[in-house]
């Protein structure tokens, strides 16, 4: 008779221990999956920001005197840059 109750211990440990491991599988996945939306807003988020910036530059560049504006030299850097930007998303 205790070897049957053995058995039987055994068997439910065995399938909680199953249960368990799926649970925390799902959990790990739910949560991949939370970090990835958050992730990618906060990047939309950002290329929404840089654009806006980027663009307020450009106005400002149009309206300021000459001896204040950036040299086209710096402004080739930046348009480096933000290319360089763009193509790592």
């Amino acid at each position: 008779m205790n070897s049957a109750n053995d058995a039987t211990i055994t068997q439910t440990q065995q399938q909680l221990y199953i249960r368990y491991t799926q649970i925390i599988q799902q959990s790990k996945d739910e949560m991949m999956i939370v970090y990835l939306t958050s992730a990618e807003a906060q990047m939309h988020q950002y290329d929404k920001q840089f654009n806006d910036e980027l663009k307020r530059m450009w106005q400002e560049q149009r309206s300021v005197r000459i001896n204040q504006k950036l040299t086209k030299a710096m402004l080739i850097l930046i348009e480096h840059h933000y290319n360089n930007i763009s193509e790592r998303v």
